[in-house]
């Protein structure tokens, strides 16, 4: 017997939100493969395609997923409605980063999920593009790299183009929002928790961040959302 054996590694996903537990769950990124790549052929007149593309393969397999908790349509104005509340309070406004900004916007989704991780494990954090081919002129997901030992928000840093916007929707339910990657070749086990408000403040250390999830508002923009996960026939909706 090896004493010196490492523990396995443990993301341990909490949430306070039984709507977000029971239909978007964190999953490995291999449930979120795309349709329009797993009915690529391999080989097309004679030459290999991206179905063959070892970059890609790895990058689901290796990779976890934040999905979306809620739908985003703009209204052709400067709104973005959503299915389900989304707390966007602490956006960063342009002046904080005028060199990158442009004529962009920056918008902070306060995800009901908070990681914790049992060992000091980098994870990168990206957008998952593969998915997100009809949003690229629309949104991008900021990258960074980010550590679930001794912080565990997954606040989304999401930066609107703003150029050439049309009404319609931008983000529908259960898209791969994140696609983290650990900085690790040992495998990272994905255990999701529903907690209740005082355990999720506990391992917070702050007040829970939903917003009226009880009115009667808020309930029928829930069965909204979950029609519209059956009726896109969602692959991404997992146990």
């Amino acid at each position: 017997m090896n004493i010196f054996k490492k523990k396995e590694i443990v993301l341990d996903c909490f949430t306070a939100d039984a709507f977000v537990y029971d239909n978007a769950k964190i999953n490995y990124a291999n449930k979120f493969i795309p349709d329009w790549w797993k009915d690529t052929p391999p080989v097309v007149q004679g030459d290999r395609t991206i179905r063959n593309c070892r970059g890609i393969i790895d990058f689901y397999s290796t990779g976890i997923v934040i999905p979306s908790w809620f739908e985003m349509q703009y209204d052709g104005v400067d709104n973005y409605l959503t299915s389900c509340t989304v707390d966007t309070s602490g956006s960063h406004p342009n002046h904080q980063y005028e060199g990158f900004v442009g004529d962009g916007k920056n918008m902070k989704l306060h995800s009901p999920w908070v990681f914790r991780c049992n060992r000091n494990i980098n994870f990168t954090w990206t957008q998952p593009t593969w998915n997100n081919r009809d949003s690229i002129d629309r949104y991008t997901i900021l990258p960074a790299v980010v550590n679930y030992k001794y912080q565990f928000h997954t606040n989304i840093s999401l930066f609107m183009t703003n150029k050439d916007q049309k009404k319609g929707t931008v983000i529908e339910p259960l898209t791969p929002l994140v696609i983290l990657h650990p900085m690790t070749e040992e495998k990272v086990i994905i255990k999701n928790h529903l907690v209740d408000e005082r355990e999720y403040e506990r391992i917070t250390g702050i007040n829970k961040i939903f917003i009226g999830f009880d009115s009667l508002n808020e309930q029928n923009k829930r069965k909204k959302f979950i029609k519209r996960v059956d009726e896109l026939n969602c692959p991404y909706n997992n146990a």
